[in-house]
């Protein structure tokens, strides 16, 4: 018998939490900075929402910390891909208006990537 994800993981749920499946990832830089940024999507089992993980955090000279969002969900794949880059693409801009030059110190690795 061939066995569907689905019911895989309804066979253990007894043990097995949160089980999501990958269905997107995508890959980018931001202008004059060379690191590789990937954002993973995931959807999760019995849930319409996709999750997100990314491989970095922003942290520019205009930030306290790195940027690390509370909310790493949205409805639909486009809103969730959307609210990650925007983490990125918002204090990028903040430093670069204040006039900072970017380095690609301002991306620190996600340790659990």
């Amino acid at each position: 018998m061939a066995w569907a994800p689905e019911e895989v993981f309804e066979e253990n749920k007894e043990v097995v939490e949160m089980p999501m499946e990958l269905i997107k990832e995508y890959q980018f830089t931001l202008k004059d900075i060379a690191t590789t940024i990937t954002i993973r999507l995931f959807k999760m089992f019995g849930s319409d929402e996709i999750h997100f993980t990314q491989s970095h955090y922003i942290k520019t000279p205009t930030q306290a910390g790195p940027y690390i969002t509370s909310r790493p969900f949205n409805d639909d794949i486009g809103s969730a891909l959307s609210q990650a880059v925007s983490g990125f693409t918002k204090h990028y801009n903040k430093a670069m208006a204040a006039g900072h030059i970017p380095k690609n110190d301002w991306l620190e690795p996600n340790e659990y990537f």
